[in-house]
């Protein structure tokens, strides 16, 4: 089960706290973008430094947009506030003239944090905040057809609903 903040702005799992980006998260942002690795099964290369500071900037004023279609979280560890990955829920502005009936999820981990269950928590409280929260009709997500790790997130996190 998953709680929002008091300020609305925040997703608390049993293990883990889905935050909104802020100035400082520029070493979980790169930590990801800039592992070959972690980016193997995303339409993306690599970044730099430098691309991970303006990816950054991006989200961080993604925030601040009216109406909010774009809210990426830092993936915390609740008991440590270690940083172990990003997630988003992205609203489809096509979707109505409200951009508000469904929502693409995703999510990212550092390698230390696979196989764990975070990414199926994560998964879990971001369809839960779209149809409990935002309101949605319709949450999806979208994988590489070889990336069996989210692939069975996505199975997973698609039965019983």
């Amino acid at each position: 089960a998953s709680a929002v903040s008091p300020d609305g702005r925040s997703i608390v799992t049993e293990r883990l706290i889905l935050r909104p980006f802020e100035e400082g998260d520029c070493d979980i942002m790169h930590r990801l973008y800039g592992d070959a690795e972690v980016m193997q099964y995303t339409p993306f290369d690599p970044e730099s430094p430098a691309q991970s500071q303006a990816h950054l900037a991006r989200v961080i004023e993604d925030w601040g947009k009216t109406p909010l279609l774009s809210r990426e979280y830092v993936i915390a560890v609740r008991d440590s506030e270690q940083k172990i990955g990003r997630c988003h829920i992205l609203l489809d502005p096509a979707a109505d003239e409200s951009a508000g009936d469904r929502a693409m999820i995703g999510w990212m981990l550092v390698q230390e944090a696979w196989g764990k269950g975070y990414a199926t928590e994560t998964a879990q409280a971001l369809i839960a905040y779209g149809f409990d929260v935002l309101g949605l009709r319709e949450v999806y997500g979208l994988c590489h057809p070889d990336n069996a790790a989210s692939r069975c997130v996505m199975e997973k996190t698609s039965t019983g609903l």
